[in-house]
This record gives C-alpha cells, structure tokens and sequence, in this order.
C-alpha cells in the first residue's frame, strides 16, 4: 500500500510512503526537506507504481515511478505543469494504468481554458490527448479501463448548455474519442 503523507517528526513535508501491513516506510523524501511533493494519482502495473509528483529538481509537478523499495524513485525530468503538486487539493489529479499506458488527469492551474489535460505515457514521454476548462466548471474523471482502452467521463459547461459525454482512448490522440459522435 502507498500513500502519500506528512511526517513533521521525521523532518520530511507530505511524501511517499509504503506499507506491507506489518512496517511502514519512507519510500524517498522526493522533494527533500520538509517541502511537499504531494505524491497523487497513484496506479500500478507490473509491480511499478505510478504517480505524480513535485521533484526537488524542478519545483514542478512531473510523472515518477518506483518499485516501492526505499530510494527507488524513478524521475526522467518529465514536467506535466508548471505549478507544483497541491496536497490541498487535488480534485482533478487522477491516474490509471491501461494496456501499459499510465494515463494522468493533471490540472496545471493556469487559469486557461485547456487547463485540465488528460496525458498518456507508455514509454516515460507524456503525449497530451485532451483538454478542458476546469474554471468554467468543466470535469474529467471516472478513468476506467475496459477492455484495454481507457473510457472516461468529460462534463463541459458551454453556454448555453452543458455537455456531458464518455470518451474512449487507446492512447493516442488519434484514437481518443467521444462515444457521442
């Protein structure tokens, strides 16, 4: 089991940590000190974990991976948004792994109006296959997998009407789609 918490009494902010159900541990103090990396959107294959986090060597909100054991931390470099992981809040963090794509809903905070995006990676390098406006109320959620394709929720408010439809994707752009067209 992994979670992410604050452990003041151990010098580290909010990190990743690990349980077997007899011990608990550190699994690295990803951002070092006691500043949050806020780990979230947690999905495993094949004994890796994956997840989102902010990295001492960017101050940024990037994808990593670990086997679980101490130190083990996978982190390429790659950034997803330019603002670091909120601990606070993280309504529009998600993440799954489907077919060996990990997907990732990531809310960069930037006010615009593709703000909210939906990434897969299969190979460490994060393609971006959909963008919404999360402050005119727009949601992208419910990430599920079915039948090797991940199938997800997008409600997008356009005045004067609201859409809310399901989308079905094998990864890439080219192949992610409404079920309503």
């Amino acid at each position: 089991v992994f979670a992410g918490r604050n452990k003041a009494a151990a010098g580290v902010g909010n990190e990743l940590w690990g349980s077997n159900g007899n011990s608990v541990w550190l699994v690295a103090d990803i951002r070092a000190g006691s500043a949050d990396s806020g780990p979230t959107a947690f999905s495993v294959d094949s004994g890796t974990l994956h997840f989102l986090a902010t990295t001492t060597s960017t101050g940024k909100l990037g994808m990593l991976s670990t086997d679980g054991t101490v130190g083990s931390i996978i982190d390429d470099g790659t950034i997803l948004a330019s603002v670091a992981a909120d601990p606070i809040d993280l309504d529009h963090f998600q993440g799954l792994v489907v077919d060996s794509n990990y997907f990732v809903a990531v809310d960069d905070h930037s006010g615009s109006a593709t703000a909210l995006k939906l990434f897969s990676s299969n190979d460490g390098t994060p393609t971006e296959i959909l963008a919404v406006n999360p402050y005119a109320g727009a949601r992208l959620d419910a990430l599920t997998e079915v039948d090797g394709h991940l199938v997800f929720h997008v409600r997008q408010f356009n005045d004067p009407t609201t859409t809310s439809e399901i989308y079905i994707s094998d990864g890439t752009l080219a192949r992610t789609r409404s079920l309503h067209e």
